[in-house]
């Protein structure tokens, strides 16, 4: 009798983890949808290397048959959902070291701007820096790029460009 409340103990609490999971996953296209939209097309895009994002694919599935290995009554069709949700979620979302550089503004993990929206700027190395509240973030912008951003930055944002030139 012990064991039956274990299980459906465990199966509530994994449905739950999945609409918990569904939720993120909904957010994650909310957020990535706008960033896209405020972005525009991609010019240059760089992203966290494959070798991490399947670490973190990889956590949920090494909880999981941990879970599975030392409690046997766990169950199988809610284990999976779970699986294929975490697995989804880690795939989907953008990792801090992210960076994308589009046709109407740019994105570092989750955060995104216009490149009306920009509160200050400069281009620095093969970097266009972008500050957000009081951190700044990078994009990858290639050097025979740059002219060509700065004509539009200039033109859209001309007294926003950061003092701190390098």
């Amino acid at each position: 009798m012990e064991a039956l409340e274990n299980n459906s103990l465990i199966g509530a609490l994994l449905w739950l983890t999945q609409l918990m999971l569904a939720g993120a996953l909904l957010a994650t296209v909310a957020t990535l949808w706008r960033s896209r939209g405020c972005v525009g097309r991609a010019l240059v895009a760089e992203r966290a290397s494959a070798l991490v994002r399947c670490a973190w694919i990889g956590l949920p599935v090494a909880i999981a048959v941990f879970a599975v290995l030392t409690r046997g009554e766990v169950p199988l069709p809610a284990t999976l959902g779970v699986l294929a949700g975490s697995a989804l979620l880690c795939a989907l979302r953008p990792a801090f070291a992210d960076s994308v550089y589009g046709e109407r503004g740019v994105r570092s993990g989750w955060h995104a701007r216009s490149f009306e929206r920009i509160e200050e700027w400069r281009l620095a190395g093969e970097h266009l820096r972008w500050k957000l509240g009081s951190e700044w973030f990078a994009c990858r912008v290639p050097v025979e790029m740059q002219p060509a951003l700065r004509e539009k930055l200039t033109a859209l944002a001309p007294e926003r460009e950061s003092r701190f030139k390098q």
